[in-house]
């Protein structure tokens, strides 16, 4: 069965991006729970690898804890942890990444969705309470800021979370972006990335642009055909009518 992905969700040129990501977090979050039920503090790396699990095939089993016990791999899970224990606040979108998360929003709301949009969904428990009153502050000011279509962010279904450096959750959240990543979008996003999709897009229009352009003089060229060949074909009718008519007159003429 072939399943395809609703372009008015993520459009075509988008699709294998958006997939190849969500398929990323999938590896990732299942990883993760694994680690997590099987590496236990105190256990060896044998007695990790004798609890493979049986939905693992054993090869990756083995790669696995392999990673999991290697020292630069755990120098960077305790670095990695210590900045979130830093974290002030944490978001709620659990095992769903953000990609996933604002497409359902874009899809329920009909149009793409902000970072600052986003911030409200996931920044909330399961009741819709916000997680802080710090987070609360931040949501009310994100929805002033919103009702004013002036300095809203326009974009169409599938391009991914709409931001900008001067968005309603930069003007909220204060300080300028960082190079190499985008706040508000969970996962560390190059802004080189941001532009090359700009850019690409801008591509895809000029290209559109340039087929249409070109499919408009080919129809004018074979208009300039058609008209061509009308007219040799109305001469040579013509010559035919008047051949024939000269014809009957000579014949006319001589049975007098």
């Amino acid at each position: 069965m072939r399943y395809i992905i609703d372009p008015n969700i993520v459009a075509p040129p988008n699709q294998m991006a958006w997939a190849m990501h969500l398929l990323g977090e999938l590896r990732r979050n299942r990883r993760m729970k694994l680690k997590k039920a099987h590496v236990k503090t105190g256990l060896t790396r044998e007695q990790v690898l004798a609890s493979h699990p049986s939905t693992v095939m054993k090869a990756q089993w083995i790669e696995m804890v392999d990673y999991w016990f290697n020292q630069k791999s755990v120098t960077l899970s305790e670095k990695n942890k210590a900045s979130r224990d830093k974290q002030e606040e944490i978001s709620r979108s659990g095992a769903k990444s953000l990609a996933q998360i604002s497409d359902e929003m874009a899809k329920a709301k009909g149009s793409a969705v902000e970072r600052a949009e986003v911030y409200q969904q996931v920044y909330r428990t399961k009741d819709g309470v916000p997680i802080s009153t710090h987070a609360e502050e931040n949501m009310n000011r994100m929805t002033e800021l919103l009702n004013d279509s002036s300095i809203r962010l326009q974009g169409e279904i599938g391009r991914g979370i709409l931001w900008s450096n001067d968005d309603v959750y930069a003007r909220v959240m204060g300080r300028p972006e960082r190079p190499g990543r985008v706040r508000g979008l969970k996962e560390q996003v190059a802004q080189s990335d941001a532009r090359h999709r700009e850019e690409l897009a801008q591509s895809e229009a000029r290209h559109r642009e340039e087929l249409a352009q070109s499919e408009a003089r080919h129809q004018q060229q074979m208009a300039g055909v058609m008209k061509t060949v009308r007219d040799m074909i109305n001469q040579i009718s013509q010559g035919a009518r008047d051949v024939s008519s000269q014809f009957y007159h000579e014949v006319d003429n001589g049975n007098k």
